[in-house]
């Protein structure tokens, strides 16, 4: 007689040394990293966002010793029904809104203005633009116009 045993799918499995390998170098390359973005990103957000629930109290009069005191997000309430911070929001957002739009248009003439299709005024924007220091600089740039 013989007998039927039924193996089914291990439990245990056991990961292959290569597989093992392919994870201790991940967590090489990546734990670096880690590490820095832990320490000089999120640990200041982290403390910034606590000393932010905190205020200064002094006991004993103005030159008394400051103790910190838990006050919550009163703090917050302050500053946003304060009129000179929404006057100073509405300034920034004024200046990006100017600014930004400026910047990348000058930015894209000048760009357009190096890659003009007349000859004589590319030339002209050119030199105008970034001077050459030594003659030999400005035949090699001659020649690469030359052949664009």
């Amino acid at each position: 007689m013989t007998t039927v045993t039924a193996s089914g799918p291990s439990t245990g499995r056991q990961k292959s040394p290569a597989r093992t390998r392919a994870l201790v170098t991940r967590a090489g390359f990546l734990g670096p990293f880690y590490t820095a973005f832990t320490l000089f990103f999120l640990l200041p957000i982290g403390f910034a966002i606590y000393e932010s629930l905190l205020s200064q109290r002094r006991i004993g009069g103005v030159f008394g010793r400051p103790i910190e005191v838990f006050s919550g997000l009163s703090q917050f309430g302050a500053v946003l029904s304060d009129s000179q911070f929404w006057s100073g929001i509405r300034t920034v957002v004024l200046y990006v809104c100017v600014l930004a739009p400026l910047m990348a248009t000058v930015g894209v003439t000048l760009a357009l203005l190096l890659d003009v299709t007349a000859p004589r005024l590319a030339r002209l924007f050119r030199t105008s633009y970034a001077p050459c220091r030594n003659a030999r600089r400005a035949g090699r740039m001659r020649e690469a116009m030359a052949t664009t």
